[in-house]
């Protein structure tokens, strides 16, 4: 009975961990910039970035084709210090839409310095395929 029971529970397990990642959204991070990244659609993708709003610095996401992908929720910032003025990660959600590419762009600049260029800039193309 024992020799049965090993192997059964490995194949249970198998089969459990393999549903977990199902639908799993894309993560892209700063390295990633400059990637093709290919999703289908109704795929889920985050972008996440590294921000210190408290240098002034904000992320700002420019136009994309939103027929193709769209931004479906407000972007997370999560600290990853408690002290004071630390830095964290800002988060942006998209969701892949239809058929087609797009670029997505973003600047990380301060707002209030004008003619000054971003200090980094994030960009991929995304190529989305039906499912």
């Amino acid at each position: 009975m024992r020799d049965f029971l090993a192997p059964l529970i490995i194949f249970c397990l198998i089969i459990l961990l393999s549903g977990c990642s199902a639908g799993n959204p894309i993560q892209l991070y700063q390295i990633d910039s400059g990637r093709t990244i290919k999703m289908e659609s109704n795929g889920k993708l985050e972008i996440v970035l590294d921000a210190n709003p408290t240098t002034g610095y904000q992320w700002k996401a420019l136009p994309w084709d939103t027929g193709i992908i769209e931004q479906i929720d407000k972007p997370v910032y999560k600290s990853k210090s408690e002290a004071i003025g630390s830095g964290g990660e800002l988060t942006f959600y998209f969701k892949a839409l239809s058929k087609g590419q797009t670029s997505l762009k973003f600047i990380y600049f301060r707002v209030f310095e004008k003619d000054v260029p971003p200090v980094k800039s994030f960009n991929v193309i995304i190529v989305v395929s039906q499912q």
